[in-house]
């Protein structure tokens, strides 16, 4: 109900009178970015504890960090900056408009795709050297 409210005003009421700068707006937006893929990470560690050190489990950590730091570096060296760039292009409503639909609107769901990324990086490294393999029935 919430998030159908949040998300519903600012369609209804549209976005005139809203001043956006656009170098602080995203700036905000890439910190929760940076909240989230920390979770990967955190995630990782807590996947593998409890589990004896190995080759096997060290070569999964570094996979699932690595994957954090290849979302990172697509986030922060791709996605943002040209969206930031476009963003402060932009003027007036139409600035506002693209601040409510790409930041607002697309960094939840790219938010809730990172943290389920962790809960998979998680529950892989748990079950590392387990056999993939398990019988039906």
């Amino acid at each position: 109900m919430a998030l159908a409210v949040s998300y519903g005003v600012a369609v209804v009421r549209g976005v005139s009178g809203f001043r956006i700068h656009a170098g602080h707006f995203a700036e905000r937006h890439g910190l929760v970015v940076i909240i989230a893929l920390g979770e990967s990470i955190v995630a990782a560690g807590v996947g593998v504890s409890g589990l004896a050190l190995g080759m096997g489990v060290l070569a999964a950590v570094v996979v699932g960090i690595a994957l954090a730091a290849a979302l990172w570096w697509a986030y922060f060296d791709l996605v943002m900056l040209t969206a930031e760039h476009r963003l402060s292009e932009a003027q007036g409503e139409e600035r506002a408009r693209l601040a409510r639909d790409c930041y607002s609107y697309l960094h939840l769901p790219m938010v809730a795709g990172i943290i389920f990324v962790a809960l998979g990086v998680k529950q892989t490294l748990s079950h590392v050297g387990e056999s993939a393999f398990y019988e039906v029935g």
